[in-house]
């Protein structure tokens, strides 16, 4: 978990320049648009935004930031902007449903896209100017457009590091390499330093292993007249918040007059690396820090020397081979890394320093280094011998790379948001795609961004690990759909909080426009606004008559438990309707109850992201059985939407949530499923208008409770951080409908506070396990009558276990649960859905306490470990002397922290997380370091050697899975595992077809293929004449997730037909290689032409507990012709239609799918999609 930041850019940039009369126009069609056009928004919108964003080249950004005139011009339009997005936000507000809602949805992505202007010119223009006049505070240079260029460079890579201390922030640090134009350009440097400023210089460069302030002088190899100093700003701080690194860097480079002053020169070109880091090999020291270089000591005896050129490097993943090559490079250089040195990225520079050496070519060296390195990594590297490029690499699943694409050069970052504030379109390295499908050593991706040339996708120059060219096309440039306005953390310490607190808006734009409460002279009247967008036409009718019996709610994960709390409020408000309402994860539906005729149920799919792979494998299978489906999603364009009948988008359709943990949409799906719910109710008359108003009058006051709940978040941090940090077992208990918030908590607990925990009925929780003396949080707030007496007995019972009852109440309640609760949390009184969301909001808050409250608790022992690892680095190895005064220092600076610590043990404050073991090795050492016992007698202790080095290395370790047991990150994963994404192979029956007839005869289940498999095996069916012969393997040695090892191996079990005649080294065993094994790898069927015979064939990847263990090889004959419409599904079933499609109209040739005519199925089944494109123009021009 670490980030990459950085930025290429020549200052030689093509734009239009900026036109302060474009502005006068903009304004004036501003003033005169009706709030009631859309189509005059949406028309003036095309011409201001593409003007906004030219704004941000370089050129522009300068005229802006230089003249106050230019500037007050540019607030002028976004005061115009901001009065028109008051206009259309009041007109929606007040319309409610006097408009449609397909009109509602139009008018909310146009103020989208007014406030996303809006934010791009205050935010991202406006204060981005003052940042970089903050950077250059005080030095009393000149501000010109080249100095200017570098702080504008610089800024952006700070900005971008800091929203990557997401996935890091224990250091971070920058590399600036500056390149003098000309070979005296140095020296004319030093010369024009004051007589103060060149003292610092010659005290930086003697500062050795590229720590903070570090000045490093160095030679081009490419360019002999031309010297480079490369500065190096680093901080690593265990303890402290996001954003505090890069506070201080930029106060450091505030700060630095010899940077800012080298920066300044019209002859110099600067090239930036920065990285935020998580450390998981190393310890956190500015040593470690990335950026690293090739800076190394000599061997003892040894007189080896550095290189004049320097070569600097970040990485995020792992070199798993780091040991091996350290030993490898010292023993062959006769130099080693300095002992404060521990991070295996150390070892990436010099590498590429050894085969630069025998090479002389810098992108060979990088290239044959990457080759040697073994794991997931993402690697950035610049070098004084090229100082105008920067290199790229990805191999592997885990990590990721974005190059965003601006005027005059490019952006890079590890997530896609490192880019999104200078860039909206971008290409993503592919770490895990094999030029040759089957061989490993084709995997892995370069690409160079050079600032000597100009920018753009034809002038990136891309690779693949084994030297051959990527080639990539404009189909690879990707749109970002986020900026910096929805990514912007705010004035929050943490995304959660701030995605917590920005629920009630959310679901105030979920309920915007979709219902009026109106009085008639019979009394008041619901009246909705759904429109068939979202209940379709035919499902009202199909309601209205009967037609629909049953109403099944699906989802997976928090979908899942919002798709419950949806069921149980049509369970009530539809108990009349005689329509049987369930929910299920969609999993369970697609395995246990699919039937053959579904076309009396009515499916809502609930999904955030409208992506899932279970959710909407589910729909698909049911979709083909007659069910009908209304789906609940945030995102717009989504796979999900597609496949309904009816969508209701949650929120505005872009309620981004950068925290791992989601919260604020389970509140908005739970609201859009009520109003569904309502209506439907309506329609059906299950309830009367009077009790849907009432029902509705709830749902409005929601937002206003919500906010009610959160001004009490204080109270709810106080009464977390005194149970989360001492009870180890936890539990969530609720009844009824509040047994929906029970479950949606554990979630969040679990995935905050990484514990398992039970969620149990409240009445269940006794029968099961009070013997632990859990803490148990009591769903209660909004339960009346005899059911909340009984749940008062229930805590009651709960108390005299000696659990730790913690209880979200009401106000009224509380004095019922006063006399046996160990903590009270309050929310404003309700019922319904709204009481069940306020429970789950009060529950939301708890985990969020919680799990800083755990975090919180390891400060201690992260101030012991900064103290240890400095005596550490200290320490003399053997001088008896030295070490008794290491000792007797570390002693007093951790009397304090070491006091406390054991205070906090006896006390129990580590119970919840602080494993025994680690616990009980630990406060030993930390007596040993603190002199209170010998260091003779370790050995007895801990099996070691009793030395100095040994006792605190010893204690850096047991310190740091201390560390570990209680960090918890909150936004991001701590432990960032190889992300599998595995999806349901739920099948159907296909009676007809010869492949499938061939599958029933070998005996193989169909849910032994994959969903997407099968269907590509319908698809083919229709094209298959004839299958002559069948070859039958087994797999073994695969590695433990079922990909292919290096010694993973295939051999035939058996051979039927024509097969039998055809040798193969499979027959006798072999390794798994080709074909074979790029099928096993990708788990997708492949049909096409044989590699050694080119005969017609399919190969079939048959699973065993998720796992590919055989594969049966079809020997085919494919028809000559097939309809239109079976060449068109089977092109989409082999993902080449759309690009055949694309490069055909390339061509300038109209589309028209009778084009398919001429072509037979075995050429569109075996040929790539560029050779088809070829084949349909020759077959045009004829």
């Amino acid at each position: 978990m670490c980030g990459i930041s950085g930025i290429v850019h020549n200052i030689k940039e093509n734009i239009v320049k900026f036109n302060p009369e474009k502005i006068n126009i903009i304004k004036d069609r501003l003033k005169n648009i009706s709030c009631d056009s859309i189509t005059g928004f949406l028309e003036i919108l095309s011409e201001i935004e593409p003007f906004v964003d030219s704004l941000f080249a370089f050129g522009n950004f300068y005229n802006i930031y230089s003249s106050p005139l230019s500037r007050g011009t540019v607030e002028e339009m976004a005061f115009s902007l901001e009065h028109s997005e008051q206009e259309l936000d009041r007109f929606i507000k007040h319309s409610g449903i006097s408009i449609s809602l397909d009109m509602i949805e139009k008018f909310n992505s146009v103020l989208i896209r007014v406030r996303d202007l809006i934010w791009r010119i205050r935010e991202d223009l406006f204060k981005n100017i003052s940042k970089i006049k903050n950077l250059s505070h005080d030095s009393n240079l000149e501000e010109k457009e080249h100095f200017i260029h570098e702080l504008w460079k610089l800024n952006f890579t700070l900005n971008n590091l800091n929203r990557l201390e997401v996935r890091g922030r224990d250091s971070a640090g920058i590399s600036c390499i500056v390149t003098f134009g000309h070979s005296s350009g140095l020296k004319n440097f030093k010369d024009s330093l004051q007589e103060k400023l060149k003292q610092d210089y010659e005290e930086r460069i003697r500062l050795k292993d590229f720590i903070n302030c570090a000045i490093v002088e160095a030679s081009s190899c490419n360019n002999k007249d031309m010297d480079s100093i490369v500065f190096t700003f680093k901080v690593a701080e265990e303890i402290g918040k996001m954003g505090d690194n890069v506070g201080t860097l930029r106060k450091t480079i505030q700060e630095d007059r010899v940077f800012l002053t080298a920066l300044s020169g019209k002859d110099r070109k600067v090239n930036i690396l920065a990285h935020t880091r998580w450390a998981s090999n190393g310890i956190i020291n500015q040593q470690n820090c990335h950026p690293v270089n090739n800076q190394t000591e000599p061997l003892p005896g040894t007189e080896s020397k550095n290189k004049d050129y320097l070569i600097s490097a970040v990485l995020n993943g792992d070199i798993d081979n780091f040991q091996e090559l350290k030993e490898k490079f010292s023993s062959l250089t006769g130099r080693k890394i300095g002992d404060n040195i521990t991070t295996d990225a150390k070892i990436i520079p010099l590498i590429v320093e050894k085969f630069y050496e025998e090479t002389g070519n810098l992108y060979e060296a990088f290239r044959l280094s990457l080759n040697e390195f073994k794991g997931s990594m993402a690697i950035a590297m610049h070098s004084t011998v090229e100082p105008e490029k920067v290199y790229l690499a990805l191999r592997g699943s885990g990590q990721a790379l974005f190059v965003g694409f601006i005027n005059g050069g490019y952006v890079f970052a590890s997530e896609l948001y490192g880019i999104v504030e200078e860039s909206s379109s971008f290409v993503k390295l592919d770490g895990e795609k094999e030029r040759i499908t089957g061989n490993p050593s084709t995997q892995g991706q370069i690409f160079v961004l050079d600032q000597s040339v100009p920018a753009g996708m034809e002038h990136l120059k891309t690779f693949y690990f084994d030297g051959a060219p990527l080639v990539l096309t404009e189909k690879d440039i990707k749109k970002s759909e986020i900026n910096t306005r929805d990514i912007n953390i705010g004035h929050y310490p943490h995304f959660l909080l701030k995605e917590i607190s920005e629920s009630p808006v959310s679901v105030e734009k979920t309920l915007r426009g979709k219902f009026e409460i109106r009085e008639t002279p019979s009394g008041v009247v619901p009246f909705f606004n759904l429109g068939k967008e979202i209940i379709p036409e035919l499902v009202v009718n199909k309601l209205k008559s009967g037609d629909i019996k049953k109403i099944c709610v699906i989802g997976q994960g928090t979908a899942s438990i919002a798709g419950n709390g949806i069921a149980n409020f049509m369970n009530r408000v539809l108990s009349r309707s005689g329509i049987q309402i369930m929910s299920t994860k969609a999993t369970e539906l697609s395995g246990f109850l699919l039937e053959d005729d579904m076309s009396s149920l009515l499916i809502i799919a609930v999904s955030q992201s409208g992506t899932t792979t279970d959710t909407n494998r589910t729909v698909d299978l049911l979709r083909v059985r007659g069910a009908h489906v209304i789906s609940i999603v945030n995102r717009r364009n989504s796979d999900l939407v597609y496949k309904s009948d009816g969508v209701f988008y949650t929120s505005d359709g872009r309620d981004i949530e950068m925290s791992v943990a989601s919260t604020k949409a389970f509140y908005s799906q739970i609201v859009s499923g009520t109003i569904i719910a309502l209506y439907f109710a309506r329609i059906l008359s299950s309830l009367s208008p009077y009790e849907v108003v009432q029902e509705l009058r709830d749902l409005q006051s929601l937002p206003e409770k919500m906010y009610s709940m959160l001004s009490q978040k204080d109270d709810v941090k106080e009464v977390a951080e005194k149970y989360a940090v001492t009870k180890k077992y936890w539990a969530v208990v609720g009844s009824g409908p509040y047994k929906v918030a029970s479950d949606e908590i554990r979630i969040k607990l679990s995935e905050l506070c990484y514990k398992s925990i039970a969620s149990d009925t409240t009445e269940d929780k006794k029968h099961i396990d009070l013997s632990s003396e859990p803490l148990i949080i009591i769903c209660v707030a909004g339960v009346s009558g005899s059911n909340l007496h009984d749940i008062v007995k229930e805590v009651a019972i709960f108390k005299a276990h000696k659990a730790c009852p913690v209880v979200i109440v009401t106000e009224e309640q509380e004095y019922l649960f006063k006399p046996y609760a160990k903590g009270i949390i309050k929310t404003p009184r309700a019922s319904g859905v709204v009481s069940v969301l306020l429970n789950t909001m009060a529950g939301h808050l708890w985990g969020y306490y919680a799990a800083r409250a755990i975090d919180n608790s390891a400060s201690l022992l992260k101030i012991a470990r900064a103290s240890t690892v400095e005596a550490l680095v200290n320490s003399t190895r053997g001088d008896l002397y030295e070490d008794r005064a290491i000792i007797k220092s570390l002693s007093r600076k951790l009397y304090s922290p070491c006091k406390e610590f054991y205070n906090r043990l006896r006390t129990g404050f580590y119970n919840s997380c602080l494993e025994v073991n680690t616990a009980s090795e630990l406060s030993l050492l930390l007596k040993y370091v603190q002199g209170k016992i010998p260091l003779e007698d370790f050995e007895i202790d801990f099996g070691k050697s009793g030395s100095l080095n040994t006792v605190l290395n010893e204690t850096v370790r047991f310190l740091s899975s201390a560390i570990a047991d209680l960090t918890r990150p909150i936004d991001a994963i701590k432990h960032q595992a190889k992300t599998v994404t595995v999806g349901i192979s739920r099948l159907e029956e296909i009676p007809e077809g010869l492949i499938f007839e061939t599958l029933k005869e070998e005996n193989i289940s169909l849910n032994n293929i994959t969903y997407q498999n099968s269907f590509i095996l319908q698809s083919i069916n229709p094209a298959v004449e004839h299958i002559t012969g069948l070859s039958f393997y087994e797999i073994s040695e695969l590695d433990p997730l079922g990909y292919p090892a290096e010694n993973t191996q295939i051999v035939t079990l058996y051979k039927k037909g024509t097969a039998m005649s055809l040798m193969s080294r499979a027959d006798k065993g072999s390794l798994l290689i080709g074909r074979k094994r790029s099928v096993i790898a990708k788990n997708r069927v492949f049909a096409g032409r044989g590699n050694s015979d080119e005969r017609p064939i399919i190969i079939i990847p048959l699973l065993d507990k998720g796992i590919c263990r055989n594969l049966l090889l079809l020997h085919v004959g494919f028809k000559d012709k097939v309809e239109i419409q079976s060449k068109v599904i089977l092109l989409k079933a082999l993902d080449k239609y759309e690009d055949i499609k694309y490069t055909v109209t390339e061509m300038n040739i109209i589309w028209d799918d009778l084009i398919l005519e001429q072509l037979s199925p075995v050429d569109l089944i075996s040929e790539d999609p560029d050779h088809i494109a070829e084949l349909i123009s020759c077959y045009i021009k004829k």
